[in-house]
């Protein structure tokens, strides 16, 4: 099996693998998105996207967050980039919505731009839904031989 190189080597590439524009594109370069930029040269690797979605998507750095890093490791971008996008995603009204982000569901949102991530999405909700105690584990002797 011969492993794939996910690099993107020009503008366009990246814009077109993010499904955005050129403006959007600047914009998430200025949130610190990483893109290497030299004399017109760009480069990018696509599972940093991902990552880097994650990060900016996800308010609380916390350790315990990083539950699954294989669902990161995808071949297209997992990013919800509107409103609309989330509101689908969690099959819920915008008033629901803005509950959830009341209780801190990881949402980015500045200047009428949204974003988030699925990945977090599904972690903030599997760990609300978390029991607080978790049962102790029986402990079973094994037999000396």
């Amino acid at each position: 099996m011969i492993n794939e190189v996910k690099l993107l080597d020009c503008k366009q590439e990246i814009m077109n693998y993010l499904k955005c524009s050129e403006h959007k594109l600047l914009k998430y370069i200025n949130m610190g998105m990483p893109v290497y930029r030299d004399n017109g040269m760009w480069l990018a690797h696509q599972d940093n996207f991902d990552f880097f979605f994650r990060e900016i998507t996800w308010p609380n750095k916390s350790q315990k967050r990083i539950y699954n890093i294989n669902k990161m490791m995808t071949n297209e971008i997992k990013l919800l980039d509107c409103k609309q996008a989330i509101m689908d995603c969690l099959k819920c009204s915008e008033h629901i919505l803005m509950k959830y982000i009341k209780i801190g569901l990881p949402v980015y949102r500045e200047n009428g731009m949204w974003l988030a991530h699925p990945g977090n999405i599904d972690f903030f909700f599997w760990e609300k839904t978390w029991p607080e105690k978790t049962p102790k584990r029986r402990t079973y002797k094994t037999p000396v031989k």
